[in-house]
């Protein structure tokens, strides 16, 4: 690649001229490098590019720039999942430097980043603690439940289920916008599938607590929880369970936390 090549000729003769005569000649050979590294990051040439943006680091450049050649390096490393650490290590650099120079909204925005790559990736323990820091800054009621509610299915996926009970409020009291209530129902009822699993006394306050915040609620849901709530016997757990499958379909989800309520049944068909 001669373009390539003649790039980093260029920034390397920029490098080894007199300051004196070019005063911004590294911010000129890190723009030399940096264009270089896209080139081959767009040829596929990734291990170069990342070389290349290493380069551009080196030279003596604001922290602007240095966040965005981070970021870059991040995007990069995003596309190996061998190089999950050293993505995750440049979006932070990336943090660091954008901080710095207060750019604060581009720490959002890396932060939605990180939390999509690793919940999308089912990386749950990773995909908690950005989700948690995005859902903290995020300032759209209507994203900010976005991010609630994949921390809630994160924390659901971990077995952190008095942790995602407790996003589920914070999901309920931060709806600002009715258009945002469309979905509560669903989430008050996965984070009351949550309680039976660790205390039907809890469930059963909780339930209550449901029905005064979901005003316009569909009532079925929360009727399958109190008739859950009572249940002694495994095959009555089944029969009830299979009679509302019939007419409404449980998801993924509810299917899981349904499953982990029937393991609590002993060889006796007694609850724990």
């Amino acid at each position: 690649m001669e373009k390539v090549d003649s790039l980093i000729k260029e920034g390397n003769t920029l490098l080894n001229s007199w300051s004196w005569f070019n005063p911004y000649k590294d911010e000129r050979a890190a723009e030399l490098f940096e264009k270089a590294a896209k080139i081959c990051h767009h040829n596929n040439q990734n291990d170069k590019a990342i070389d290349l943006y290493d380069k551009a680091l080196k030279c003596k450049i604001p922290d602007f720039e240095k966040a965005q050649i981070y970021e870059e390096k991040a995007n990069i490393y995003s596309l190996n999942s061998l190089k999950i650490q050293d993505m995750e290590e440049s979006y932070l650099k990336a943090i660091y430097y954008y901080e710095s120079c207060t750019y604060f909204n581009n720490n959002l925005r890396i932060y939605k980043k990180i939390s999509d790559y690793f919940y999308n990736k089912e990386i749950w323990e990773k995909a908690e603690k950005y989700l948690d820091l995005t859902s903290q800054n995020e300032t759209s009621s209507i994203t900010r439940k976005s991010y609630l509610e994949k921390l809630f299915y994160t924390q659901i996926h971990m077995g952190k289920y008095n942790e995602a009970i407790e996003t589920s409020k914070f999901i309920s009291i931060n709806l600002e916008s009715s258009a945002l209530r469309w979905s509560l129902t669903q989430i008050l009822f996965k984070a009351g599938l949550c309680a039976l699993i660790e205390d039907k006394i809890i469930c059963k306050r909780n339930v209550e607590q449901y029905k005064l915040i979901d005003t316009n609620y569909n009532k079925r849901p929360y009727e399958l929880l109190e008739k859950l709530i009572t249940v002694n016997d495994v095959n009555d757990f089944t029969d009830i369970i299979s009679e509302y499958n019939r007419t409404s379909k449980f998801d993924e989800i509810e299917q899981l936390l349904l499953l982990k309520i029937k393991e609590t049944f002993t060889d006796n068909d007694s609850l724990l």
